[in-house]
């Protein structure tokens, strides 16, 4: 049976090749870099000590906070991209708990459209994926990190990116403020079932591109 995650992006992917025929990418060449904000549904599976999924009950969804950037010339995009993700805090024996997801990924992307303000783009990227989690000793106020795991992960991903304001020259370059959104999928490529989840953030900040010449 096909997860609704999967199904999710397989839609997305769709609708992309859809929006793609529909127009021809201009030839620009240039720099992006955002800040997001958004959420994941990442399963944790057991670890060899038991302790992050067995002893410890959290939950499988983070708010998440990011930045990414990437570096386009015409169609090929290379990308860069990190994020943490956290959760509510709980109890055992009167200390506090804390998980923290880390993510970092870099990878390529392809443009599949590019019309007028629009763009929109399949990524595939490559990087590591670790869940900590931080105990807080109330007694002698220190922070020990009890449990941690670790993995190679891979991340598939549509964007899309919206051009709200444009300072530069029409005819040699584009320059202004964007907003993004974004639907992906990480998975563990040597531990199955570890830290892989679907994700959705969205995203704004800025871009510099030249114009190339035909």
């Amino acid at each position: 049976m096909v997860s609704l995650s999967k199904l999710l992006l397989l839609i997305a992917t769709s609708l992309a090749v859809l929006f793609s025929s529909q127009g021809v990418a201009q030839r620009l060449s240039g720099a992006v870099g955002m800040v997001n904000a958004g959420f994941t549904s990442t399963h944790v599976a057991p670890t060899s000590d038991g302790e992050i999924a067995d002893s410890i009950r959290f939950g499988n969804s983070y708010k998440t906070v990011g930045a990414e950037g990437y570096y386009r010339n015409g169609k090929a995009i290379i990308f860069l991209s990190g994020s943490l993700g956290f959760q509510a805090p709980i109890f055992r024996r009167d200390n506090l708990l804390e998980p923290f997801l880390w993510r970092a990924h870099a990878g390529f992307g392809w443009l599949l459209s590019d019309k007028s303000n629009l763009s929109i783009y399949p990524a595939v990227g490559l990087g590591v994926s670790e869940l900590s989690i931080t105990e807080h000793d109330k007694h002698i106020d220190t922070h020990i990190e009890i449990a941690k795991t670790r993995t190679l992960s891979a991340d598939l991903s549509l964007h899309g990116d919206y051009l709200i304001l444009d300072s530069g020259s029409g005819d040699t370059s584009v320059n202004g403020i964007a907003l993004g959104a974004k639907i992906g999928y990480n998975f563990s490529v040597l531990s199955p079932r570890q830290l892989q989840g679907w994700y959705l953030t969205v995203s704004v900040g800025g871009l510099a591109f030249l114009r190339k010449n035909r």
